[in-house]
């Protein structure tokens, strides 16, 4: 059987000779089939008769215009590519869409400033009570404020800062007579973390010497002519504490009722073995140490804890002692005159 590329050939071939002719000349005619008898014969008439429709429908093919397909046709008829896969993407940046919205970025808290006005310690936390300090800043030096507590230990304000030269990190006051910030502290963060506080360790404390016990006086004597007070309006009376030893309770009520009304002054004098301690005192309560306003001084002691009869005094010894207490008053009495007095022996035993 004949392939069809020979069935075309053929056909071009026909056709390039019938264009040979005159235009007069006449179709060519297609034989009548011939008889059984010539079987060849009538195939070899199909085949020209078919290659002369091929040839005929090939010419107005090659000679009528061509439809165009327009783009939605094209697009709707269109084969789409099998999927690649996605390429690797390159470290070239890639211009963000005009259209698209900015990303904001994080926001960061503006770097602050301090200065130290005259001098101040840096320590390990918010508070005098974390020593040593780590270091001692001088006048003028520059502090980035981190965090903020208002009251550290035991109080004040605290910062935490960077100290700029050095890059160190530490607490300092935020009390305006030690730094000068450009802003506001108490608008710094808390930390993170504080410290723990340090406990203290525990101070050796000298035990408090116990006070020599002084006996009460047995009597108390007025020296004044006649031996008794002065008048009813003079109240006097001499108080015996271990801390203090004496206190001269006297007031004469002609001037009021408080201690010390209407006198001018107490003398104290006492005598023993080796002792004779004397001292003029002009301020209520009468104390035979001093003070009295509002209470006795205590009884004096040395670098060691003894007990003195005054400051720098004799040590003080157990053992039996007389007191003289004179009493001078602003009124003139007509019979007793403007002083009295009380002397009365006593005893002291120490602890």
């Amino acid at each position: 059987m004949v392939s069809k590329g020979v069935w075309i050939i053929l056909a071009v071939a026909l056709l390039l000779a019938g264009c040979g002719g005159n235009e007069g000349a006449e179709e060519p005619t297609i034989a009548a089939p011939p008889t059984a008898a010539g079987g060849d014969a009538v195939a070899t008439s199909v085949q020209q008769t078919v290659a002369a429709i091929a040839v005929a429908q090939t010419v107005a093919a090659l000679t009528s215009p061509q439809p165009t397909l327009d783009a939605a046709t094209a697009a709707a008829t269109a084969i789409e590519p099998p999927p690649t896969e996605a390429a690797t993407p390159t470290t070239a940046a890639v211009a963000p869409s005009p259209t698209a919205a900015p990303i904001a970025a994080s926001p960061t808290a503006a770097a602050g400033l301090c200065r130290v006005i005259g001098g101040v310690n840096l320590r390990p936390g918010p508070g005098v009570v974390y020593n040593p300090p780590l270091a001692s800043l001088g006048p003028d030096t520059q502090l980035t404020p981190l965090a903020y507590v208002p009251v550290g230990y035991p109080q004040g304000p605290w910062l935490l800062a960077q100290v700029q030269p050095t890059g160190q990190l530490g607490w300092v006051s935020a009390l305006p007579q030690y730094l000068a910030c450009d802003s506001d502290p108490a608008l710094l963060p808390p930390p993170d973390v504080i410290p723990p506080t340090p406990v203290p360790p525990p101070t050796a404390v000298p035990p408090t010497p116990t006070r020599p016990l002084a006996s009460a006086p047995p009597d108390i004597d007025n020296d004044a002519p006649g031996g008794n007070f002065p008048s009813d309006n003079v109240l006097g009376e001499v108080i015996v504490n271990p801390t203090f030893l004496f206190r001269m309770d006297v007031r004469d009520l002609t001037f009021g009722n408080h201690e010390g009304a209407g006198i001018n002054f107490v003398e104290f004098s006492i005598t023993g073995d080796g002792v004779d301690y004397f001292r003029r005192e002009g301020t209520a309560g009468y104390c035979v140490f001093g003070g009295g306003e509002p209470t006795c001084n205590p009884w004096p002691t040395d670098d060691q804890g003894r007990y003195t009869w005054g400051e720098g005094g004799p040590l003080v010894q157990n053992g039996e002692y007389f007191a003289s207490i004179t009493v001078d008053a602003q009124r003139d009495d007509p019979e007793f005159g403007n002083s009295w007095n009380w002397n009365f022996p006593f005893r002291v035993t120490l602890p």
